[in-house]
């Protein structure tokens, strides 16, 4: 393999990996049912922007299943809306910006990369984050966190890009962070701060006052404000939009449905970066040790330190949070490997250990597929024994490669191994594992009852049901909202969901069972239809 010195891929070669990630990616993009809520909120809200009446207000302030949806700004509606106007009203058009939002935010890791260290050092932190499990499964979903991780990302590398120049490039540089901040706020809100953080933090360790005064002269923070500010203006003026964001931030604060104790997301940090975690590790260790040496490896731990520190301290705690945090772990598991290729025999072994390690883990990976398998369907198909012998192959390939040509050789035939392996694995395995889902219920509740009406009944509702339904399916809390109801809508179809043992109120002796419908046996999660009694 080259040195370190001679190491340098041409551009036509980059670009050629770089789509080659994008057709990646998109492998099975719409195959997944859409099974979270948080993807169903976007999705359903999307489409509901679409099917509004006239003017702008539906696009500004939205609705979700026929409530205002205003906790969170409108920029994600807005991007699966778009994939739904540029092709139609599929999974697969509803993800594809939030997929192209992964992809360049793999192309801003790899240039954060390669300007701090080299093209090498860029070129493996991008191999290590396509290829966590974090990043592939969430930024192939229409969520929040895959804009923000992205707008985040951008800001703190222009932000830096901008402290380390002066002039006319540094005013374009901070402008351009001003504009990823404002997008992070029209996002997400929140997560727009940490690259504020990351550059306060920055500039006080690294005594640079001058690029301090330099990004406040420059305009970014107005830019930041005009891009981002305008929707929470407009929101705190009606007096019930107000009150909806001063609930979603106390619910954030004081954790409610999600009150985890912080030290959960240490175990969770470990399975964002899998199968890189022990890379990751060691590239901290020894980031950590080297931080009066090297100004790179401080930028890096100041990045991370700046979005971890606030999630330990917000009450509400989601291992999705964590995203933003992907590039950082990607840019240590490369460091380990730098420090290995640049450093002593001592470094050298050390990650040779810690790779092979993974990759005999690795190895352990059809046992759990024959596992699944059997659990879920009650035998084994052929494709699973296609992703089993896909598993063999990378994991005995990348050995071959890392006793053949070293540990670059084996970083890299493992990247590609396992980039196979996810977007089978995520494209076409996992769905394939769940013969009833919410796609499969929906289809079923259209073809016995048609279009309802359909009302949901008790405390319990489904977000991902109702997307799968293409339709807007109000709910009912109490048996008086419920008579209320039916008087208005005698024909109407109830839905009674039993999730995690939590029963639906009883229900008026004039509906009869129509259907039961099991969707998730772990969960307890059952849908009872209700017709009205002949």
């Amino acid at each position: 393999m080259p040195t370190h010195d001679q190491f340098r891929v041409r551009r036509g070669i980059l670009l050629t990996l770089w789509v080659a990630s994008l057709i990646v990616l998109l492998a099975g993009l719409g195959t997944p049912v859409v099974q979270r809520t948080q993807e169903a909120r976007v999705l359903e809200t999307a489409r509901e922007m679409l099917t509004a009446a006239p003017g702008w207000r539906p696009w500004v302030f939205p609705e979700l299943n026929g409530e205002a949806r205003l906790q969170k700004p409108p920029l994600a509606y807005w991007a699966a809306a778009a994939g739904f106007k540029l092709l139609r009203v599929t999974e697969f058009a509803g993800r594809l910006p939030f997929a192209v939002a992964g992809w360049l935010t793999l192309a801003l890791t790899y240039r954060f990369g390669a300007r701090m260290i080299d093209q090498r050092f860029g070129l493996v932190a991008a191999a290590a984050l396509l290829t966590s499990f974090m990043f592939f499964r969430h930024f192939r979903l229409a969520e929040t966190d895959a804009l923000a991780t992205l707008f985040v990302t951008a800001a703190v590398y222009w932000l830096w890009r901008g402290s380390l120049t002066a002039g006319r490039t540094s005013v374009v540089r901070f402008q351009l962070a001003g504009l990823a901040i404002g997008l992070a706020a029209m996002t997400k809100g929140a997560p727009a701060a940490f690259p504020l953080l990351f550059f306060a933090a920055w500039a006080v360790i690294e005594r640079k006052r001058a690029a301090g005064t330099r990004f406040l002269v420059s305009g970014a923070l107005l830019t930041a404000v005009l891009v981002g500010g305008w929707w929470y203006a407009l929101a705190f003026q009606n007096p019930e939009l107000r009150a909806v964001l001063k609930e979603e931030a106390s619910v954030v604060g004081h954790g409610e449905n999600h009150p985890q104790p912080f030290y959960d997301y240490f175990p969770q940090l470990l399975v964002t970066i899998a199968p890189w975690t022990g890379l990751s590790i060691l590239g901290l260790v020894w980031a950590v040790g080297r931080w009066s040496r090297e100004p790179a490896v401080r930028t890096l731990v100041i990045w991370g330190a700046v979005i971890l520190v606030p999630l330990l301290l917000i009450a509400k705690r989601q291992n999705h949070y964590l995203q933003p945090l992907g590039p950082v772990q990607a840019l240590f598991a490369a460091y380990a490997l730098h420090r290995a290729l640049a450093g002593d025999a001592k470094e050298r072994r050390a990650a040779g250990i810690v790779l092979g390690a993974t990759l005999a883990v690795s190895l352990l990976a059809p046992a759990g597929v024959i596992v699944a398998a059997r659990q879920a369907r009650g035998m084994v198909q052929t494709l699973d024994l296609a992703l089993i012998v896909l598993l063999l192959a990378g994991a005995v390939g990348a050995v071959s490669l890392l006793r053949r040509h070293g540990l670059l050789a084996g970083v890299f035939g493992y990247a590609t191994a396992l980039a196979l392996v996810f977007a089978v694995t995520f494209g076409r395995w996992l769905p394939s594992l769940d013969p009833s889902d919410h796609r499969t219920v929906a289809a079923e509740m259209r073809e016995q009852f048609g279009d309802g009406p359909y009302v949901f009944y008790g405390k319990n509702m489904s977000l991902p049901l109702v997307w799968n339904l293409r339709q807007i399916v109000p709910q009912v809390r109490t048996r008086e909202e419920l008579d209320a109801h039916l008087s208005r809508t005698p024909e109407a179809v109830l839905i009674a969901q039993t999730k995690n043992k939590r029963e639906p109120p009883p229900l008026p002796p004039s509906l009869a069972e129509a259907a039961v419908l099991d969707i998730d046996r772990r969960e307890g999660s059952v849908f009872r239809v209700y017709v009205a009694k002949p």
